[in-house]
């Protein structure tokens, strides 16, 4: 499942599941991305703990050997996600 992959876990879903348990049967994306309130209860829910594993992650790759790390993250400068990752290049290409 997606949320082991993330390491997030049982506490994630559970805490996923008390805030969105009323809307079963609708894909959580139509959900969040039509209400403000629900994207940003879903935001508040998992950003924290991807950024904790992210930072856990990205710590454990710097003491191997190679001085680079890729880090996709969408919204990258408007969460402020870049203040802990050092240096920053950016790629940008079309589709």
């Amino acid at each position: 499942p997606r949320r082991e992959r993330l390491g997030l876990g049982a506490q994630a879903a559970a805490a996923l599941n008390a805030a969105f348990n009323r809307h079963l049967g609708l894909p959580l994306a139509d959900l969040v991305f039509a209400d403000d309130g629900a994207r940003g209860a879903l935001e508040g829910l998992l950003h924290p703990r991807i950024a904790a594993l992210s930072r856990e992650r990205i710590a454990a790759a710097r003491r191997g050997p190679s001085p680079l790390v890729v880090y996709a993250a969408p919204l990258l400068f408007e969460r402020g996600l870049d203040a802990w990752l050092g240096e920053v290049i950016v790629v940008d290409v079309d589709e």
